[in-house]
């Protein structure tokens, strides 16, 4: 279900209302299957509510020779945030999370969110209307701090209102977490065409969706990216930019490769067997 609703978002976002201004591609040089990632601007003022000066997001996707539209690993993202062009404000990533909420020993009651970067509310320059957004060192350990902003609707449809919800604790998916924050009433997620309840840090993925940590697992590409440009940033500056960050990523996986072929030949290697060749 989740699957098709975010093929269902992607195609929406090839539809005429997203006005594509430029495509900026940096590759990334990762062995023989180069993959790289296409930097596209996007107006997104009206679709993304809430988030100030929005024209100046970007929507970061992974491509390869044979595919387009493709989602990013969290190492990918961490290691694209720590090299980031000059141009580059900050970048973050996020993804759909259904869960299950349970207040004071109540039925369960499905909820839909998003899991997302410790940075997601101050990259986007969204505050909290009540209470506060999530903190660097929330975002660091697995499952380590289980914490929750709720939005403005749920907050009023599910709490009534109450102001004193910030500070308690709800159970989603069997985890208690605090709720820390309300959103303003005008911001509903990055997901243009839902209104989602709530956001919990990036780490608490493991207990927030089955298959295990994928944090750290630089294969397994499932969230989607956006960037936020500095303001006054040109494409072109951009663009170049992108580009030579892709080339020094390149030489240095380049490098890396050959230290560990030349680690590899001064170590006993087992010989291969008939079904492993």
């Amino acid at each position: 279900m989740i699957a098709d609703l975010k093929l269902a978002l992607r195609q929406l976002r090839k539809s005429p209302a997203f006005t594509v201004i430029v495509v900026l591609t940096l590759g990334l040089g990762i062995g023989a299957n180069v993959t790289m990632f296409s930097w596209t601007q996007v107006m997104l003022q009206r679709q993304i509510r809430g988030v100030p000066d929005g024209g100046r997001l970007v929507a970061l996707n992974g491509t390869t020779r044979s595919r387009v539209d493709l989602s990013v690993s969290y190492p990918y993202f961490l290691d694209l945030r720590e090299r980031r062009p000059d141009s580059v404000e900050d970048l973050i990533v996020f993804t759909l999370a259904p869960m299950s909420l349970r207040t004071n020993g109540g039925d369960p009651q499905r909820t839909f969110g998003q899991l997302v970067s410790g940075n997601f509310f101050s990259a986007l320059g969204v505050r909290p209307a009540l209470g506060r957004a999530f903190l660097p060192e929330e975002d660091t350990t697995p499952n380590g701090h289980p914490v929750v902003v709720i939005s403005d609707s749920f907050w009023q449809r599910r709490f009534g209102g109450n102001p004193s919800i910030v500070g308690r604790t709800v159970t989603l998916n069997g985890v208690a977490y605090t709720v820390i924050g309300i959103a303003p009433p005008d911001f509903r997620g990055t997901e243009p065409y839902l209104n989602l309840d709530l956001w919990v840090p990036m780490a608490m993925q493991p207990s927030v969706t089955s298959g295990g940590n994928r944090l750290g697992v630089r294969g397994n590409s499932w969230l989607e990216a956006m960037v936020r440009l500095k303001p006054g940033a040109s494409i072109a500056r951009a663009k170049a930019a992108a580009s030579q960050t892709g080339d020094r990523r390149s030489r240095s996986r380049t490098s890396a490769r050959k230290r560990r072929s030349r680690s590899c030949v001064s170590a006993p290697v087992a010989r291969p067997t008939q079904s492993s060749a």
